[in-house]
């Protein structure tokens, strides 16, 4: 019975942790700033893209993030599953190593340090899952070639006219940009980037493009129950009721 105990335990956690409407909500944050001498074109905002155009027209800037898909959050889960099983089996080792049987001993060490080990890297690997990548795009929208220098790392790129160039970066993190003509006639100085985080929430339901969250009205009838429908790129809602929901899953499954 000592034995089974933990097991039962071990899988009343886990059944909670696979429940279907547990997911995760990012928060985004992205800001742009466009400075010529003293004139400074600042943006922000808190959703997965973010524009900026340089006010004689030459570039625009973008800060894009990476899309929570629900692929992504499938693999949180199991990661976040796989810690648990692994932190379980180690504590149950680490009863039998407690045994008066010395093979028995050796094998309950052995099998704690593994799969304690094994638990600290699905740790790992769900904690870098949830950071969410993001990129700055710098494009150039005349008819002239550009060059980019980063005034952190002193590195020099060019801008074919018409063309874009994309930098990775860290999540958060800002990029300091130098922006000039090749006659370094007009020269902008541009800072950009921000961060993203994730939130463990509940939903009603979601696909790659929205969250369904339930609203129920005061009389709780299930026959008026809404729901608030968020868009997962423009954070935009709008209340659609239970029959505009079924039609919204048939055709995101006709989409699939």
């Amino acid at each position: 019975m000592r034995k089974v105990l933990p097991v039962i335990i071990g899988m009343l956690f886990l059944s909670t942790m696979l429940q279907a409407k547990q997911t995760y909500i990012p928060r985004y944050a992205s800001v742009v700033a466009i400075a010529n001498h003293g004139d400074t074109i600042f943006e922000e905002n808190k959703k997965s893209e973010l524009v900026a155009t340089a006010h004689n027209g030459l570039f625009r800037v973008g800060v894009v993030h990476e899309v929570l898909t629900v692929k992504r959050i499938r693999q949180i889960k199991r990661d976040n599953v796989s810690t648990a099983l692994f932190a379980l089996s180690g504590v149950m080792y680490g009863a039998s190593s407690f045994s008066s049987d010395r093979i028995a001993q050796i094998h309950g060490q052995v099998g704690t340090v593994a799969a304690f080990t094994l638990a600290e890297m699905s740790a790992y690997n769900a904690k870098r899952d949830k950071v969410l990548g993001m990129e700055v795009v710098i494009e150039n929208l005349s008819q002239e070639e550009l060059m980019v220098n980063d005034t952190e790392r002193g590195l020099v790129w060019f801008i074919q006219p018409q063309s874009s160039l994309t930098f990775p970066a860290n999540n958060p993190d800002i990029i300091q940009l130098r922006v000039s003509d090749l006659h370094q006639e007009k020269i902008y100085f541009v800072q950009a980037g921000g961060g993203s985080t994730l939130k463990s929430t509940e939903v009603e339901w979601e696909n790659d493009d929205v969250w369904v969250f339930p609203n129920y009205l005061t009389d709780g009838s299930e026959d008026e129950m809404n729901y608030w429908v968020t868009d997962k790129a423009t954070g935009d809602s709008q209340k659609v009721t239970k029959a505009e929901l079924k039609e919204i899953k048939k055709q995101s499954k006709k989409n699939q």
